[in-house]
């Protein structure tokens, strides 16, 4: 049974940043990331959250999306579940066909699951997919974007992690502009009620002062 992420103590580590379907990166790389990581655990991301690990822990987080308001909300609210320098994988799965934010569905994407993958592995697959380039940034701060949602300041990584970042081309679920601002880091547009509800229903967890 390989180690807990709290117990491990490689720094080394890589952050996957995905939204969307296959997060417009072949399948066959993605199912290989998911096979190759070190350590997952599935549906454990609420006890995670909870325990309140120490700041050297490496999280990456998957998460489920399943329309626009979802994308950019739940992007805003992950970052209120992390303490400083932790870091986060999202993944799609579908929690509401509808789009229309519930305590139903905000409970569903709780349901988390975490996995971490090795430099070593992340080298190999850099060869073996060239494409992973196309994905890696090594200065991505989430605290760059302005958002009313943030009451705290959140650094989610290290300059010396390489991040890895997928993002849907799906017109469904985005638009250039939207593409654009997910790239930069940046907000995106929502209404002031989504982000009002949204707000509400983490600072009812207790994620908010």
């Amino acid at each position: 049974m390989k180690q807990p992420l709290w117990k491990t103590k490689e720094k080394d580590t890589a952050m996957l940043y995905a939204k969307g379907e296959v997060c417009g990166v072949c399948p066959k790389l993605f199912k290989e990331i998911i096979n190759r990581c070190e350590y997952m655990e599935i549906g454990k991301g609420e006890e995670f959250i909870y325990q309140g690990k120490p700041n050297n822990d490496i999280y990456i987080l998957i998460k489920g999306i399943a329309c626009s308001t979802y994308c950019v909300a739940n992007k805003e609210i992950i970052t209120q579940f992390f303490h400083p320098q932790r870091n986060i994988l999202m993944f799609n799965s579908p929690v509401s066909e509808t789009g229309i934010i519930t305590n139903e569905g905000f409970e569903g994407i709780c349901k988390t699951s975490m996995l971490r993958l090795s430099k070593q592995v992340l080298e190999e697959l850099i060869i073996q997919y060239p494409i992973l380039n196309n994905h890696i940034s090594n200065n991505y701060n989430w605290q760059q974007h302005e958002n009313r949602m943030h009451a705290n300041s959140l650094h989610m990584h290290t300059p010396q992690q390489k991040i890895i970042y997928f993002y849907t081309k799906h017109p469904s679920l985005y638009d250039n502009h939207s593409l654009t601002a997910i790239r930069k880091g940046e907000h995106l547009n929502v209404s002031d009620n989504q982000f009002c509800i949204h707000k509400n229903m983490v600072k009812a967890r207790g994620y908010l002062n």
